[in-house]
């Protein structure tokens, strides 16, 4: 599903009308749309769902609001011990991504950015796993990052976690473990966690 997060607030484009989750509004106009933006800014944590038969026509309004980024990031499997890898940023857990460099594609940025802020140098892409979008104001205005997520493993355990951009910590967490580090990162880390978790973990 086309979902965009800010903050804690989810913004869903649910194709069916049964798929639809909190407050719905049906057929929005562009200035509906911009307050829903506005009151996301502002709220903290609510469900809102926009929805018409029209829906990538819906989207495309919808993104008119924002500048967007391209990024991509990995979540990293440690092939001994089938840990997940995190990293901590500021006072949440977050997992490594970055903006795409010019010309380099979405796996290419996705594995560049795992190995800058883990110091991680042996790493296997998995495969895709999902797109998430989470929207903010940079340098006072609406931008939306849009990061492509990659599965990955790799045989090392070592970590160097790159201190220059804020990161004080990686650390390898056991899937069983997992909640602790998806109880203090972002609502767009988690909804990306789950898709990881349905296609690369097994129960």
């Amino acid at each position: 599903m086309y979902t965009v997060f800010i903050g804690d607030n989810q913004i869903s484009f649910p194709s069916r009308m049964e798929d639809c989750q909190g407050a719905v509004i049906i057929d929005p106009t562009p200035s509906m749309i911009s307050g829903v933006i506005q009151d996301c800014h502002c709220k903290g944590n609510v469900k809102i769902s926009l929805f018409s038969y029209n829906r990538e026509e819906l989207i495309e309004i919808f993104d008119k609001n924002f500048i967007q980024i391209q990024a991509a990031g990995g979540i990293v499997r440690q092939n001994r011990t089938n840990d997940i890898l995190f990293i901590h940023r500021g006072d949440m857990w977050d997992l490594p991504k970055g903006w795409m460099e010019e010309g380099e594609s979405a796996e290419e940025g996705a594995v560049r950015e795992v190995m800058e802020e883990t110091g991680l140098k042996n790493l296997k892409n998995e495969g895709y796993v999902y797109t998430s979008r989470h929207a903010y104001i940079l340098k006072g205005k609406w931008a939306m990052k849009v990061t492509h997520w990659y599965a990955m493993s790799t045989d090392d355990e070592l970590l160097s976690p790159q201190l220059e951009e804020g990161i004080d910590e990686a650390r390898w967490y056991p899937v069983d473990e997992i909640d602790k580090p998806l109880s203090a990162t972002y609502a767009s880390i988690r909804n990306t966690f789950s898709y990881y978790k349905k296609k690369y973990i097994k129960e």
